[in-house]
Formats: structure tokens, sequence, C-alpha cells
């Protein structure tokens, strides 16, 4: 007689050896999306405090640091009207968009440069 297909014992074989496979490469996915997205967060913060350097620089009339520890406080808004970050930017880690009232922090610190504060936006 002449059998055609897969016995049942060859069926549980293939599922388990995928269910394996599986579990093996998950994890290893899972993380390099984990890592994908913190990359871009980072890209971002990293353009946000470009853009608000550029602003500073563009508006130093303006905001003027003349003492070591002066603050400047400005907000995303600041940057979206100077056409510096678009209006619908969104948080990479979160996929929402960004409230434009987040404030960022400059301060001129001891050795005269300027330090940016952009606050973390969540996980």
């Amino acid at each position: 007689m002449n059998k055609k297909g897969f016995t049942l014992i060859e069926v549980l074989a293939v599922v388990v050896f995928l269910a394996l496979v599986v579990g093996v490469a998950l994890p290893n996915v899972m993380l390099t999306f984990e890592r994908l997205g913190d990359t871009r967060y980072n890209e971002f913060v990293r353009t946000v405090e470009l853009s608000a350097e550029t602003y500073i620089n563009q508006n130093s009339e303006t905001y003027t640091f003349s003492t070591p520890n002066d603050i400047v406080i400005i907000t995303l808004n600041d940057l979206v009207t100077s056409g510096l970050l678009s209006a619908d930017a969104i948080n990479p880690k979160t996929e929402e968009i960004i409230d434009l009232n987040e404030e960022i922090k400059i301060e001129l610190s001891e050795t005269y440069t300027k330090i940016i504060t952009y606050p973390y936006l969540g996980e």
C-alpha cells in the first residue's frame, strides 16, 4: 500500500522544533526592537538639543547669558514656530504626539558652555 502524507509523530516533531526556534529567536528580536526604540529616542533628543542651541544662537539678543548658572527656558513650541522642529513630532518610545509645551532648559555652566536639558519623555 502506498501512503502519502506525514504521520502524527512527524508533524508533532516539526511543531516542537518550530516552537524551539521561535522560543530562542523571539527574545533576540524583541531586544533588537527595544534597542531600536532607544536609538530613535536618543536621536530625537539630540535633534531637540541641537534645535534649541540653534534657536538660542539665532535669538541671542533676546536670550543672553552673562554669568555662569544663568538659565533660559524655552518650549518645543518655540522651536516649532521658528521652523527648527516639526509640529507633529512623535515620541519614538511611546509613539504619541509630543506636547509642544514641554520645556527645555539651557544653562550656562561654570566654563561658559551651554548645558541643554530636555526631559525624558517616558518609556
